[in-house]
Formats: C-alpha cells, sequence, structure tokens
C-alpha cells in the first residue's frame, strides 16, 4: 500500500539524474552517485592539503573557465559551491526521494531550487529561490535547514538515510530520517516556478535513490505534522 496524498494521475515514481553539465568541476558525478575529488590545493582548507597531494597524480578536469563559451561552462557551479542539479524538473505533483551519505563524508546539502533563481557561486538555502537540509561533521556534527539565508538548527543525530518528500501543489518541502522514521524538518510555502533536486557536497560523497513513489509511512507525517517551518517565509 502506498500512501497518495495526490491525484493518481500526479503519483507516478519520480525518476531522476544529476545533471553532470551544472556539477562544480571537483565534483564527480557517476550513476547515482556523487564524489567530492579537488584537483588542487589551492583555495582549499590547509588541513586537507595532505590528502590532495596524495591524489594529485590523477589527470584533472579541464577547468570550466576553458569552456565558457558553451552550455556546461555557464551553468558549472564554481568557487565554493560544490553543487550539482537534478535533471528533472517538479511543476506539480508529490515527488519522493532518498539520499544515503557514503563513506569518509564531511558536509552535504539536499534540498530543490528554482534552476533560474541560481548563480554559479551561489550556495543551497542562502537565497529565496532554495531549501534545504544541511548536514556536517566536520569538527562537530551539525543538521540544520536552511532557506533564504537563514538556518534552523535540528536537534537530531545525523541521518544514515534521508526521505525527501515534495508535494509542489501543497508547498510542503519534508525531510524524513528513513531508518528511525522520525520528522526532521518540514517547509511549507508556495511553490512558484519549476523545480529541480538540488544537492553540495564537501569531502566523501552521496547516493540517491530515484524512482521511488511516496511511501505509506509518510501519511503519517503529514497528517500530525504540527511543526511548520518558520523559514518560509
Amino acid at each position: 500500500y502506498l500512501y497518495s496524498p495526490c491525484p493518481s494521475s500526479f503519483t507516478a515514481a519520480f525518476n531522476f539524474g544529476f545533471d553532470a553539465a551544472t556539477a562544480h568541476a571537483e565534483l564527480k558525478v557517476q550513476g547515482d552517485t556523487v564524489t567530492w575529488e579537488p584537483q588542487g590545493v589551492k583555495g582549499h582548507d590547509p588541513r586537507l592539503r595532505g590528502k590532495e597531494n596524495k591524489s594529485s597524480s590523477r589527470s584533472a578536469t579541464p577547468s570550466p573557465n576553458k569552456t565558457a563559451g558553451s552550455r556546461a561552462g555557464r551553468d558549472r557551479f564554481a568557487g565554493e559551491s560544490y553543487t550539482v542539479l537534478g535533471d528533472q524538473e517538479m511543476s506539480g505533483g508529490c515527488h519522493y526521494w532518498e539520499l544515503r551519505p557514503l563513506a569518509d563524508w564531511k558536509s552535504f546539502s539536499v534540498g530543490v531550487a528554482y534552476r533560474a533563481s541560481l548563480g554559479r557561486f551561489d550556495q543551497l538555502g542562502k537565497s529565496t529561490g532554495s531549501w534545504c537540509l544541511h548536514a556536517s561533521q566536520w569538527l562537530q556534527s551539525s543538521l540544520a535547514a536552511k532557506h533564504n539565508n537563514r538556518a534552523k538548527v535540528l536537534d537530531w543525530p545525523l541521518p544514515q538515510r534521508i526521505g525527501i518528500y515534495c508535494n509542489y501543489d501543497n508547498g510542503d518541502l519534508t525531510f524524513i530520517d528513513v531508518d528511525r522514521l522520525r520528522l526532521l524538518h518540514s517547509f511549507r510555502t508556495k511553490f512558484s516556478h519549476p523545480l529541480v533536486p538540488a544537492f553540495t557536497v564537501w569531502c566523501g560523497g552521496i547516493a540517491v535513490t530515484t524512482g521511488l513513489q511516496v511511501p505509506s509511512f509518510m501519511g503519517n507525517f503529514l497528517s500530525t505534522n504540527q511543526s511548520l517551518s518558520n523559514l518560509s517565509q
């Protein structure tokens, strides 16, 4: 049994991949995974230089600046925005996918964004057109919901599997700790443009599972959820 919060015509499984043309030059997109692979020490945290030097023999990919005239050059994230977008838009209906951090991860964000609203150097959650859950275990563990350059710290252990539910028509974006079946955070807003899944990875990597229908347990969270976001306005 699958929970169907939308008309049946909108509950088809949501399939998407990573749009490699948008990926930061130091993100490697391979199938359903994204990993952070630094290409040199310039501009990076000096504490990571030893690790980067060990991998310096790997052939570097061309700088996005060298392809500035191409679509990929214009769309590719740069600077400290280690971001990649999904290749399918959401403009209505309900959608669900899951994320799992890979070994040795240090920081990642997952959420949705208006593709046209993100500049090459923009970070997720720091604009009016992006919403995300940010997890970090660099220096200390932290979990936060971010939107419009505001953050709400979440008092919950770092999840090993995150479910992301987006009901475009109702303006609902919900994050679930799937293993513990715990609501992490819900944004409530009014979406005005097509959305794309959006991800940021710094150190380590993530794996994403798509092609999922909305699971039945989402009905419990959506019917009892009273802790609505105070970051949506």
